[in-house]
């Protein structure tokens, strides 16, 4: 049985913390540990962490100035002596049985990957990346993220040794791990993507707030053409091209919408990458088209007339899917 860590970036999470930890204490899996790091908390959680810790053995506090997520979770990594990795924001909760289903492909793979539920009270929007079990390779592996993984760590066995492969920026305070998953999916030999949910992504106004600032906003900014400088200098950007086209004009157009009339960048940048990616190279157009998800098939090119009026039909669209569920 592959020993396995649950990393815990914390910062302010008193409101949270609790049902993150207990949903971790509840696991059915043997061997594991969590270490919970303090990213220079200034409310309670300092206070609950070191309550939980001295109850139980699994869990370890290590503490660290406020350095942001990305410096939290490699602190965590080289704190732990597990063969694999699991990380989990603190105002999320792992799901029962989540670590004992990753674990059954440890021996098959250096990263699994599952799917997940949001929560706001009661679970519910059931999220997938596949629609059955699915093993990749190689480039392979980063190409089936760059089209249909999301853009987070969690939700991912992780094996730790791969860490070393790769160096990880630390200076991405938002939205950072789409630079992170792209070197690791990369320096990973075989990944496992499952159709079953291990976490539940917990939706609140906080986090909406964060994620259409203006900080966010140019963070990912800088984690998009953080990926992109990756990919060349590892001289593989022409090998995953039309995967990375595709994921960068949805990216992109996710950024437009979460902030519509406030963001010029996004604006100008999304038509000028539209007209080039899917009129001017008609065979990188056609891959996009086939591989937007959903409604992005239509949201996406009708950016060529308005990149505004397209994000806001989108909003809308996505507000009233909402409603509806």
């Amino acid at each position: 049985m592959q020993k396995i860590s649950i990393v815990i970036p914390v910062y302010n999470a008193e409101a949270y913390l609790v049902p993150c930890l207990e949903s971790c204490l509840a696991q059915d899996y043997g061997e594991f540990d969590i270490i919970c790091v303090n990213d220079g908390s200034t409310d309670g959680s300092i206070g609950i962490l070191q309550q939980y810790a001295g109850r139980n053995v699994r869990i370890q506090v290590v503490e660290q100035e406020n350095t942001g997520v990305v410096a939290a979770r490699r602190n965590g990594v080289n704190t732990s002596s597990a063969e694999y990795i699991f990380f989990l924001d603190s105002d999320d909760l792992i799901l029962p049985g989540a670590l004992q289903l990753l674990a059954e492909y440890t021996n098959r793979a250096d990263m699994i990957t599952g799917a997940w539920v949001t929560y706001s009270g009661t679970l519910n929007g059931f999220r997938r990346e596949v629609e059955d079990t699915i093993i990749t390779e190689g480039l392979d592996s980063l190409r089936r993220h760059l089209l249909q993984g999301a853009s987070f760590m969690m939700g991912r066995l992780i094996r730790r040794s791969i860490f070393a492969k790769e160096s990880i920026s630390t200076h991405l305070k938002f939205d950072e791990d789409h630079a992170m998953l792209s070197q690791l999916f990369h320096a990973s030999k075989q990944s496992v993507f499952i159709d079953a949910p291990v976490f539940a992504y917990r939706s609140h106004q906080a986090s909406v707030t964060k994620s259409c600032s203006l900080e966010a906003f140019l963070t990912w900014h800088d984690s998009l053409m953080s990926v992109e400088e990756y990919l060349q200098d590892q001289g593989i950007l022409e090998h995953v091209r039309p995967a990375w086209r595709c994921r960068k004009l949805y990216w992109e157009f996710d950024g437009l919408r979460n902030g519509i009339n406030r963001f010029g960048y996004a604006k100008s940048k999304l038509y000028g990458h539209v007209w080039k990616y899917l009129v001017l190279s008609p065979k990188d157009g056609v891959y996009c088209l086939r591989n937007f998800k959903g409604s992005m098939k239509f949201f996406i090119p009708l950016c060529l007339f308005s990149p505004v009026i397209s994000a806001r039909l989108c909003l809308y669209y996505s507000r009233l899917r909402s409603r509806g569920r």
